[in-house]
C-alpha cells in the first residue's frame, strides 16, 4: 500500500515535467506555423507553372482559375473593356468664306449705289465668324433671310457670326461718293474678299471710256442713254473704277489763245537751266491741246500742269500737250528744259519760246548767275527793261543780272 502510493507520487511529479514539455513543443510548432505563414504572405508570385497538356482540363473544373499579378490583371482588363477607336475629324482651316459675290451699281449724281449678294459657307459647327473687311462705303441695309445678322465692328470692316454650320446668303446694300478729277469722274473703295466677284455698274452717258483697277475681264453695253459696265475682280476686293466721256464737242469756232511767259534762265558753271512758266487765256471755244515750239539746242526735262493727259515732243521741236477735258478761260502750263555750257563759253544766246497758234504772245526774261560768274548783257533786241521791283517777289536779287 504504500509503495503504491509512491509511485502515484511518481507520477504526479512527472507528469508536470511532460506536460510542459509537450505545451513546449506545441508552442514552437505554432510560433513556426505563424513564421511560415506571413512568409507566404509576404511572397508574390510572378510565374505559375502547369502542365500544357493538363491546361483546359484545369480550367474547365468548377471554381478554377489564374492568379497573376494585379498590375497585369489591370492592364489586361483595359485592352479588354477599351473602346474602338473611332475616326478623327480634324477642324476646319477656318471658319467661314465667302464663296461668290455679285453687285450692281447705279450712278447718279454725285453718289453710286449698290446691292450685293455674297454667298458664304460656315464650316465651323456652331458660331463661326466671318471678317467682312470693308473701307469707304456707307451700308445703309444687310440681312440673312430677312433678319439682321450678328455684326461687330472691328478695325477693317465688320466681323459676321454665323450661329450654325451651313450656307448662308448675305444681302448687302451701301453707297459711296462720285469722286473727280480733271477729265474724270471715279469711285474708289473696298469690298470683303472673294475668289469669285462680279460688278455691274449703270453709268449715264453713252460713249465712255471706263476703266477698272484691278481687274480680271470686263465689257460694256449702250442701254437707252446709259452705259452698263461689267467685270470680274480679283480677289482682295479693292475697287477703282474710273470714266470719261469719250465723244468730242462739234467745234462751232476756232479758240482764240493769248499767252503770257516768263523765262527764268540761271546761268551755273557747267549748264544753263531754264525754268518757262505760261499763263494762257483762251476765248470763244474750248479746247483740249496746247503746242509750244522749243528750241533745238535744249534739252526737256519737265512739264507741268493740272488736267494733262499726256505730252509728246516731236523732232521739229514742237511740244503738244494733250488734256482731258477741254478748257476755256485761264490755264498755267510749266517746263524745264537746259543746256550743258562748256567751261570757256563766253555767249549764251538767251532762247526764245513760241506758242504755236497764240493769237498775242508777250512775256519776260529774268536771267540769274552763281556768284562765281560775271554776267553782263551785250545786246538786246525787242526787249524792254523793266524795273526789278515789279519781280521782288520772284526772285533772289544777289543771283540777279
Amino acid at each position: 500500500m504504500k509503495k503504491f502510493f509512491f509511485y502515484s507520487l511518481s507520477s504526479l511529479i512527472l507528469f508536470p515535467f511532460i506536460f510542459n514539455q509537450i505545451s513546449f513543443a506545441k508552442t514552437e510548432k505554432q510560433f513556426q506555423t505563424v513564421e511560415s505563414q506571413s512568409e507566404l504572405l509576404s511572397l508574390t508570385e510572378q510565374n505559375i507553372y502547369i502542365p500544357y497538356n493538363d491546361f483546359e482540363k484545369v480550367l474547365a473544373k468548377k471554381e478554377k482559375g489564374i492568379f497573376i499579378p494585379y498590375s497585369d490583371f489591370i492592364k489586361l482588363w483595359e485592352k479588354a473593356t477599351r473602346k474602338p477607336e473611332g475616326k478623327v475629324i480634324s477642324p476646319p482651316p477656318l471658319d467661314a468664306a465667302i464663296v461668290h459675290s455679285e453687285y450692281k451699281g447705279t450712278v447718279i449724281d454725285d453718289i453710286a449705289t449698290f446691292k450685293a449678294k455674297l454667298k458664304i459657307s460656315a464650316l465651323k459647327k456652331n458660331w463661326a465668324n466671318l471678317i467682312l473687311n470693308i473701307d469707304n462705303i456707307a451700308i445703309t441695309s444687310l440681312s440673312i433671310d430677312g433678319k439682321t445678322p450678328i455684326l461687330k465692328p472691328v478695325n477693317n470692316g465688320l466681323k459676321l457670326v454665323l450661329p450654325k454650320e451651313g450656307n448662308y446668303v448675305l444681302q448687302l446694300d451701301f453707297s459711296t461718293r462720285v469722286n473727280t478729277s480733271p477729265g474724270k469722274n471715279f469711285v474708289n473703295f473696298q469690298i470683303p474678299s472673294s475668289p469669285l466677284t462680279k460688278i455691274d455698274l449703270t453709268i449715264p452717258g453713252k460713249d465712255l471710256d471706263i476703266k477698272i483697277e484691278p481687274m480680271v475681264s470686263k465689257k460694256s453695253s449702250v442701254t437707252g442713254n446709259n452705259t452698263v459696265f461689267s467685270a470680274f475682280l480679283s480677289p482682295d476686293g479693292k475697287v477703282n473704277i474710273s470714266w470719261l466721256a469719250k465723244s468730242l464737242e462739234t467745234k462751232t469756232a476756232k479758240s482764240l489763245i493769248f499767252a503770257k511767259s516768263s523765262n527764268e534762265v540761271y546761268i551755273k558753271e557747267s549748264v544753263y537751266l531754264i525754268n518757262t512758266k505760261f499763263n494762257f487765256s483762251i476765248m470763244q471755244s474750248k479746247t483740249d491741246v496746247l503746242k509750244v515750239k522749243i528750241p533745238k539746242n535744249l534739252s526737256l526735262v519737265r512739264v507741268d500742269g493740272k488736267n494733262i493727259k499726256d505730252w509728246d515732243l516731236k523732232d521739229d521741236g514742237i511740244l503738244t500737250v494733250n488734256l482731258y477735258e477741254k478748257i476755256d478761260g485761264k490755264y498755267n502750263l510749266s517746263i524745264g528744259t537746259e543746256k550743258y555750257r562748256d567751261l570757256d563759253e563766253k555767249i549764251f544766246n538767251v532762247p526764245q519760246f513760241e506758242v504755236i497758234g497764240a493769237k498775242r504772245e508777250d512775256g519776260e526774261i529774268i536771267i540769274k548767275a552763281e556768284p562765281s560768274l560775271r554776267v553782263q548783257v551785250e545786246k538786246k533786241s525787242g526787249v524792254t527793261q523793266i524795273d526789278p521791283k515789279e519781280i521782288i517777289n520772284r526772285i533772289d536779287f544777289n543771283e540777279f543780272v
